[in-house]
């Protein structure tokens, strides 16, 4: 049967078999059983602190009917129903069954198109319709007016307290690296 079929009310499929003839009378019949899978709440939070990108481990609870679920999927997209999606992952970009979670690379851009994650889970069939879908939030945290005046007075030696302003969701940072750099 195609993926998609309506299912409508029908409630059995019957089978009949044909001679060059004649069609059997009495078919047998199987009893339709429409299975939803879908992952259940959707959770991110960004750790890419950087304007526009975001990063950091999506996770999902597992469907309550595992049966035909081969993998799990994961895009970034424009709405919540997976419209103008890119997939997330390396090769085929299925997540294992048994993962109930993904690591949406940092540096993704966001650019105001990917608005949402989007979770799929895929049979042997055909990988589901309608996803699950979570907002993307784009957590900030940039450092602002640093300054670092010399008060060694030595020439070619340096000496003072560097200064700056937190900036953004300070809760999610973790520590401030510094580095000398050349040019500015």
């Amino acid at each position: 049967m195609p993926t998609e079929t309506g299912e409508d009310s029908w409630a059995h499929v019957v089978v009949y078999t044909k001679s060059s003839l004649y069609e059997q009378t009495t078919p047998d019949e199987a009893t339709i059983a429409d299975r939803a899978s879908t992952v259940g709440s959707v959770a991110f939070v960004d750790k890419d602190l950087d304007v526009e990108e975001i990063g950091g481990l999506v996770s999902w609870v597992a469907p309550v009917n595992l049966g035909a679920v081969e993998a799990y999927r994961m895009y970034v997209a424009e709405t919540p129903s997976g419209a103008t999606r890119s997939q997330i992952g390396a090769g085929t970009g299925d997540i294992a069954q048994a993962s109930l979670s993904s690591l949406l690379p940092g540096d993704t851009p966001k650019a105001g198109i990917y608005e949402h994650v989007v979770i799929y889970t895929r049979s042997g069939l055909a990988e589901q319709t309608t996803p699950v879908s979570r907002l993307l939030g784009d957590t900030v945290s940039e450092v602002a007016d640093v300054a670092f005046p010399d008060f060694d007075l030595d020439e070619a030696d340096l000496g003072g307290t560097l200064a700056w302003l937190e900036g953004g969701d300070k809760e999610l940072v973790t520590q401030y690296l510094v580095y000398m750099a050349v040019g500015g």
